[in-house]
């Protein structure tokens, strides 16, 4: 009885673990890798279904966790505005300090509340830097913080205005 079930559940593993057979999984691996710029950064540009605006963006994950992303974003040709983790808490703005700089910049988003402003001064920045320490805060739970390498970022950043400027081809006909 031992044996059919461990055969069992390897034949189970083994035909779920192939992303090949699933044409969903298949198909977002091939968008993630035609949006990779290099080991850190990913730029594309999608349309909102609703408001057809175009929002063209290079983005990255933070290190620790891992699962907050990072991005610098067009909308339309109006920008660039920074998207700091995955904060949604009214009111609030993130932090976001440069290695050894000694005061962080103040991220625009306040959630949602008000408008949010282009900040180049920030994206300068990033375009020497090689880390960024974050703190965002999520609702309702408060600030979380990460570590961004954002090494890579200059490489992304031209990427991300070829884009913008229509000189690169989004991968839109992903339907993204």
């Amino acid at each position: 009885m031992k044996r059919i079930l461990t055969a069992a559940i390897v034949v189970l593993l083994s035909s779920c673990g192939s992303s090949s057979t699933d044409p969903r999984i298949a198909r977002a691996e091939a968008i993630a890798e035609a949006r990779k710029v290099n080991q850190n950064w990913s730029a594309d540009c999608t349309r909102d279904k609703v408001t057809n605006v175009r929002r063209c963006f290079a983005g990255t994950f933070g290190a620790s966790p891992r699962t907050a992303p990072f991005q610098v974003y067009f909308l339309g040709k109006s920008g660039p505005y920074i998207s700091a983790g995955l904060h949604t808490y009214p009111g609030r703005k993130p932090l976001v300090r440069f290695d050894n700089d000694s005061k962080p910049y103040t991220i625009s988003d306040d959630g949602g509340v008000s408008s949010q402003q282009p900040q180049m001064s920030v994206v300068n920045r990033m375009l020497t830097a090689s880390t960024a320490n974050v703190r965002y805060h999520s609702w309702p739970k408060g600030s979380r913080d990460m570590v961004v390498d954002v090494r890579g970022f200059r490489e992304a950043w031209g990427r991300l205005l070829e884009l913008r400027d229509g000189a690169a081809a989004p991968l839109e006909q992903f339907g993204g």
